[in-house]
């Protein structure tokens, strides 16, 4: 047998020259076809292992490409609706700074009235509180003038003790047993039988307590005591520095004395 160096075609003996080829032929042993043979075996087991990995690959890729086309569109559909949210999101943000701008700004105009409003509320209930507090007093001047008032009273005792300038202290005596006895020191022109019950009613936290008011204006030291529905009021001459023991306190000589009725103030002289 020989064999074609240029086509490797195999021809019988009689051939000197490859017809195909017009190239002389080598001789074509029993080995060189032993060769040939494993060699075309290599060959279809490469072609057979390379159809094989194609196929494989192919197959691979068709559901490869189906897993991550599935699970792509889920990203791109999240992203998506994601980009939708943040995009609504920041809207609403950008909305939320601007009406809080607005709302700054419309505060801060309406401050000045807010203020003003707040003056005028507060002006409001003081006045209120201030005619409530005058028609209570109203009432309870109207109230005591309609009292049905004695005959033969001396006056009444009607003037509010709040009105007069000087400060009563209301303090304790010294050297005072009883621990009742209050003073005052004051140097107003007044007549305190006039002014015995709004005291009264004032600087008295018992009835057991009794008053003495130095008066160094008109030299005078005035006791004020309670019994029952009556004001004792007994004025006595001021005798230079009583004020500052009990057991001198109102040894002056008695002046007048009175006594007012706490209903209406009916004032009634008694010396």
């Amino acid at each position: 047998m020989k064999k074609c160096p240029h086509c490797n075609g195999i021809f019988s003996d009689n051939f000197e020259k490859c017809p195909q080829c017009d190239v002389a032929l080598s001789d074509y042993t029993s080995d060189d076809k032993e060769k040939d043979d494993k060699e075309i075996e290599k060959q279809k087991i490469r072609k057979l292992i390379t159809i094989g990995a194609l196929v494989a690959a192919f197959v691979l890729s068709i559901e490869f490409k189906s897993i991550i086309g599935v699970k792509r569109t889920e990203y791109v559909n999240l992203k998506i609706k994601n980009e939708e949210l943040q995009k609504q999101y920041d809207e609403l943000s950008t909305a939320k700074d601007d009406l809080q701008k607005e709302y700054d700004t419309y505060k801060q105009k309406m401050k000045p009235y807010e203020e003003q409003q707040a003056n005028a509320e507060q002006a409001a209930i003081a006045d209120q509180n201030k005619k409530a507090a005058e028609n209570a007093k109203q009432v309870a001047e109207q109230k005591q003038q309609s009292e049905t008032h004695r005959d033969n009273m001396y006056g009444i005792s009607n003037k509010d003790i709040n009105n007069v300038n000087d400060t009563f202290s209301a303090t304790n005596v010294r050297n005072d047993k009883t621990g009742n006895w209050r003073i005052s020191k004051i140097s107003e022109n007044i007549n305190m039988e006039e002014y015995a019950l709004s005291y009264y009613k004032k600087y008295f936290k018992n009835d057991s307590e009794i008053h003495w008011i130095v008066n160094f204006t008109l030299k005078t030291t005035t006791c004020i005591s309670v019994s029952g529905n009556l004001i004792w009021v007994d004025v006595h001459e001021y005798v230079d520095g009583e004020e500052h023991y009990a057991d001198t306190l109102g040894s002056g000589t008695i002046l007048s004395k009175f006594q007012i009725y706490t209903d209406n103030g009916d004032i009634e002289k008694l010396q």
